[in-house]
């Protein structure tokens, strides 16, 4: 006597397979670089981790639409590394916590989250917040009026632009950005999203079918 699964069995076999693979498999995803960064991606589970390394800091404000959320996403931002701010002398400095002179105003890289970290509009880096006073805590998106800009905004302080860069490195302002006998990596900054648990649907239940 051969045995016949129900249909109803056979479809949740199938969605219980399909679940296990979308949580347990990661994602690795590489983007282009661009001109405001280097982007990459990962998804593992209801997480996804993105990274923007190199970001543009001959730019007040930077926009990444494709670094998107939603509406009760947990979101944590960190950040690390150097950037050439420009000038005479040992002029690198580091990207979340800089030291030196001017630098309870300038030089520290910042973040605009709608819904979560700031406020829109995003054309003025007073609606920013510096990474080094939000990074490693969890905020929970809210909803906003337009929906179409939760995406990531970086900004970067400073009085002048146009000498920013990644170029000559050096062992920075006061040392703070060489490590030992080694420099201390280039700036970026990391973005980690946490989706809710989508509430999986039931599959119904009943007696077999013969």
């Amino acid at each position: 006597m051969s045995f016949k699964p129900s249909r109803q069995r056979v479809l949740s076999a199938a969605w219980t397979v399909l679940v296990a693979a979308s949580t347990f498999v990661p994602c690795v995803q590489v983007l282009h670089a661009q001109s405001d960064g280097i982007v990459t991606h990962r998804i593992t589970g209801n997480t996804e981790t993105w990274q923007v390394r190199e970001p543009n800091i001959k730019k007040k404000i930077l926009s990444f639409p494709q670094i998107r959320f939603r509406v009760g996403d947990q979101i944590k931002v960190s950040g690390g590394g150097c950037v050439q701010t420009g000038g005479a002398g040992k002029t690198w400095k580091r990207y979340v916590d800089p030291l030196g002179p001017n630098s309870d105003r300038l030089y520290h890289g910042m973040v605009l989250l709608p819904g979560a970290i700031g406020e829109l509009p995003a054309d003025n880096l007073n609606d920013f917040a510096r990474i080094l006073i939000v990074k490693g805590t969890a905020f929970t998106v809210k909803p906003i009026s337009d929906p179409s800009m939760l995406h990531l905004w970086l900004g970067y302080e400073d009085d002048n632009y146009d000498d920013n860069g990644y170029w000559g490195q050096d062992e920075g302002t006061q040392g703070q950005c060489k490590i030992g006998n080694s420099f201390v990596e280039h700036a970026f900054a990391l973005v980690t999203i946490v989706h809710p648990r989508l509430h999986l649907p039931t599959v119904p239940t009943g007696p077999a079918k013969p």
